[in-house]
């Protein structure tokens, strides 16, 4: 079943009429396993049968894949609640029959986190562990820890959210890594920057305010693929290097060389590289950028030439200046 149906089907399930509630209870003695018109007596609001169509499907299809929506269709009664206690193992029998499946403890993990968010997070620690290639994984538990900092009413001590920021952003950060499609990818680094400064201006969110310009100008240009494919390079080596992960922003400046624009390639990574003293990795660039132009190209020469003098040029002025 589509994950987007479920809102439909909780809106429906909202009105429906003693004719339609009689219908779908037919249907269900003659299909037990029919999961629209369960799903639609699980959300009626005014059945008195609702926690049993709730069971049915927690026991026999906790492997539905709707994830926030999903936990907070199993919410019953208080946190002290007899109720509470029965849905909290029917959720862990859930999940340990399902082998940790990601579908399964995602909805289980919303579930805990709206009632018990200790289990909450020991189930996304226990998934991402069983799954360190599923960039998902880390993606709900920066959810998680950032659900909590925004959360104000609770006056949350400044340490604690200091801490809980720091959490979300590393989190965030495994899974930009983990991502293998920039469309899912790039929009990591609004989240990052969100988590990054709690305090103030730091060097991680200014170089990660570079890298959303950087996929912002990708995301302008997608109908010029070479174009959009140089930023993306140039994005994603700035989110590394905020990152500290020199290296790799090298590997991904000599990418962005390798596109071959032949005109106003970015010099916001290579600038960025400078100040960490790469100056053979950026005369590389500058050098094969400069093989590409049809104008500039003697701007990037002489930058080139000015770094194996020694110097140290500004490579951000606009080209031709």
């Amino acid at each position: 079943m589509d994950p987007r149906n479920l809102a439909a089907l909780g809106t429906r399930a909202q009105n429906l009429s003693g004719d339609e509630l009689e219908e779908l209870k037919r249907r269900i003695q003659l299909d037990a396993s029919d999961l629209e018109a369960r799903i639609l007596l699980a959300q009626c609001p005014t059945l008195p049968s609702r926690e049993e169509h709730l069971s049915w499907l927690l026991e026999n299809r906790a492997d539905l894949p709707f994830g926030l929506a999903w936990g907070f269709m199993t919410l019953v009664g208080d946190g002290s609640s007899e109720a509470h206690r029965k849905r909290m193992q029917q959720w862990l029998t859930a999940v340990d029959a399902a082998g940790h499946s990601l579908a399964v403890v995602e909805g289980a993990a919303w579930y805990f986190l709206l009632t018990d968010p200790a289990i909450g997070e020991e189930l996304y620690r226990t998934g991402e562990a069983q799954n360190t290639a599923d960039p998902k994984w880390p993606r709900l538990l920066a959810a998680y820890y950032e659900h909590w900092t925004n959360l104000t009413h609770l006056r949350l001590p400044t340490d604690l959210l200091r801490d809980l920021r720091g959490r979300a952003f590393r989190a965030y950060s495994r899974a930009f890594v983990l991502e293998d499609a920039d469309d899912r990818r790039f929009p990591l680094i609004w989240a990052m920057r969100q988590c990054a400064g709690p305090a103030g201006e730091t060097e991680a969110l200014r170089i990660l305010k570079l890298a959303d310009r950087e996929a912002a100008l990708r995301e302008q240009c997608k109908e010029q693929p070479v174009r959009a494919a140089h930023h993306a390079q140039i994005a994603h080596g700035l989110v590394l290097l905020a990152l500290n992960d020199v290296a790799e922003a090298e590997r991904h400046l000599a990418g962005a060389a390798a596109v071959a624009l032949t005109s106003e390639p970015s010099m916001v990574l290579a600038q960025e590289l400078l100040k960490k003293e790469r100056f053979e990795v950026v005369r590389g660039y500058l050098e094969t950028c400069a093989r590409h132009l049809e104008t500039g190209a003697e701007t990037l020469r002489s930058w080139s030439a000015a770094l194996q003098a020694g110097a140290t040029p500004d490579l951000l002025p606009p080209l031709g200046t």
